[in-house]
């Protein structure tokens, strides 16, 4: 009975015309970046939503005049006449108040 086959092959090559018989070497694939999770909120006019987050970037979009965000300590705060932009946020748990003119997205880091 067979249990198991290994097959090794040795090659030998005569390599280029003064070549020293060494072999160029290979760089190390660049790692991959970190995938990101984002939770996503969207509303119309006032609403106050929960998040827990790492910390990072906070991403809104208004399509309205005005849009508003700010915790009850105000360590995030906005208000914008832009149609999209982003406030850092510091890591946990954030009760978010919204006040806008118009549908608004906002996009929270994990």
């Amino acid at each position: 009975m067979v249990i198991g086959t290994a097959l090794f092959f040795v090659g030998v090559g005569t390599g280029a015309a003064g070549s020293s018989g060494t072999a160029e070497p290979v760089p190390e694939p660049e790692p991959e970046p970190a995938a990101t999770t984002k939770r996503v909120y969207k509303g119309n006019g006032s609403k106050t939503v929960t998040i827990r987050t790492s910390g990072g970037k906070l991403r809104w979009t208004n399509e309205g005049d005005l849009f508003q965000l700010w915790t009850g300590d105000f360590s995030v705060f906005v208000n914008s006449q832009a149609h999209s932009g982003n406030t850092e946020v510091p890591s946990g748990r954030h009760k978010l108040t919204v006040n806008a003119i118009g549908n608004w997205t906002i996009r929270v880091p994990s």
